[in-house]
């Protein structure tokens, strides 16, 4: 519990601060300065990475939460779905 909590709130507060390092990133990127967009993009990368794989993580935990706390639940399936990407199915 005390994982899931770890990871989400860690998850939600780096993604608020990615957010504008993202922004300031592109803008220098877009402006061709590449010493000062090289300079933020390896502050950026990094926790840009961290959020995406935590999301996931907590998109896994809250299913298995889910999986656990409800005796209807059958099995829970990852599976392509309509050539629009992978889907999670919860039976």
């Amino acid at each position: 519990k005390y994982t899931y909590y770890f990871i989400l709130i860690s998850h939600i507060l780096l993604s608020i601060i990615l957010i504008p390092l993202v922004l300031i990133s592109y803008v220098r990127a877009f402006q061709k300065a590449f010493p000062s967009h090289k300079k933020i993009a390896r502050i950026t990368f990094p926790i840009w990475l961290y959020v995406t794989v935590t999301g996931v993580i907590v998109y896994l935990m809250i299913a298995l939460i889910i999986h656990n706390q409800n005796p209807y639940v059958k099995y829970i399936q990852f599976k392509w779905y309509n050539n629009q990407g992978f889907r999670l199915f919860v039976t």
